[in-house]
């Protein structure tokens, strides 16, 4: 099923790689521009699993001996604190009649190193849309839990990455 952003799923942007293509990965995540180690190391994981089922790599690690391509990303959770006190003040007074709904934004700072080849920086944005009481979603938004729409931004993000760094011929 195609994602909402017109990207596909893992499982669809699968591609054949008959020689040997290592990628080197390395993940921080920040909230508000503050590393959050245990989190980077999660993140990161979750980012070596969503590389590795496109197939365009014979292995996604986060260690080398050798001179391979390299991708550096840092997820910024950027989320206004005082709005989301605010209103979660509001909602906890009313018994959840007053609802309130909270954006969380994710900025994706990603730098491609190739071994022969232009170092690339991207950036991409998306966002997380909680509801909390009487409140309404976006219009269009799926229900889901707090990991799994996580999980789908994370997901949307680097298969964007990726599509754009095959369209630009970087990655073959």
């Amino acid at each position: 099923m195609p994602l909402k952003s017109g990207l596909r799923l893992a499982s669809e942007v699968r591609a054949i790689r008959p020689e040997v293509k290592i990628l080197l990965i390395s993940l921080e995540f920040q909230r508000n521009g503050n590393v959050k180690p245990a989190i980077s190391e999660r993140v990161q994981e979750k980012a070596k699993t969503i590389l590795a089922t496109t197939n365009l790599f014979s292995a996604v690690s986060i260690s080398s001996d050798g001179s391979v391509d390299r991708l550096d990303l840092v997820v910024n959770n950027v989320a206004d604190t005082g709005d989301t006190i605010g209103k979660g003040i509001k909602t906890g007074l009313t018994f959840g009649g007053v609802g309130s709904r909270v954006t969380d934004s994710y900025v994706l700072t990603a730098t491609f190193k190739q071994t022969a080849g232009p170092v690339v920086q991207k950036i991409y944005r998306h966002a997380l849309h909680s509801t909390i009481g009487n409140a309404d979603p976006p219009p269009g938004a799926l229900r889901m839990s707090v990991q799994q729409a996580f999980d789908r931004v994370l997901q949307d993000i680097l298969l964007k990455l990726v599509r754009d760094l095959q369209t630009e011929e970087l990655l073959q």
